[in-house]
């Protein structure tokens, strides 16, 4: 990668600590903290899913659906894991996409679900950062006293 993807790949890193920091807030309530992290695990680990395939030469699998779908199966599929496991799993994904991003080529345009556009790989890279910030802008909210009922996604 160039100079201005690493740029982004710090960008995100921090983001991802940041992210770390905020979900484990204290103030953040518990089912809160864990809707949260089943839902991020499992967007961090597909996007790493993603350019892994990518970076291996493959098709990628797609996701497909809605939103408000995809992100309902997110909560069903990691509903098992408890908090602990579900950072370890964030950290995993996150440690793979730092590991597989830079071996994309610039020019490789990145899927992100069947139905929506794909991205070029630095703008892939900051999508991810900016899916990471409104998370952090939601706990932090949540943190300072809004009610667990104020959702700045899609759940």
């Amino acid at each position: 990668m160039t100079n201005a993807p690493t740029v982004l790949m710090q960008q995100l890193d921090n983001m991802v600590g940041s992210y770390r920091e905020a979900v484990l807030d204290e103030r953040v309530p518990a089912k809160v903290r864990s809707h949260d992290l089943r839902h991020m695990a499992f967007w961090h680990g597909y996007y790493a899913a993603v350019v892994t395939a990518l970076a291996a030469g493959e098709a990628p699998d797609v996701l497909r659906g809605t939103y408000k779908a995809i992100n309902r199966k997110a909560q069903e599929l990691n509903a098992r894991h408890d908090d602990a496991a579900l950072i370890v799993m964030i950290g995993q994904a996150h440690a793979c996409l730092l590991q597989k991003l830079p071996e994309l080529p610039g020019d490789l345009r990145v899927p992100y679900k069947k139905g929506s556009r794909d991205y070029p790989r630095d703008a892939y890279v900051a999508t991810i950062t900016e899916h990471f910030d409104m998370h952090v802008r939601y706990l932090k909210k949540i943190a300072a006293g809004a009610p667990e009922s104020f959702h700045v996604f899609h759940i």
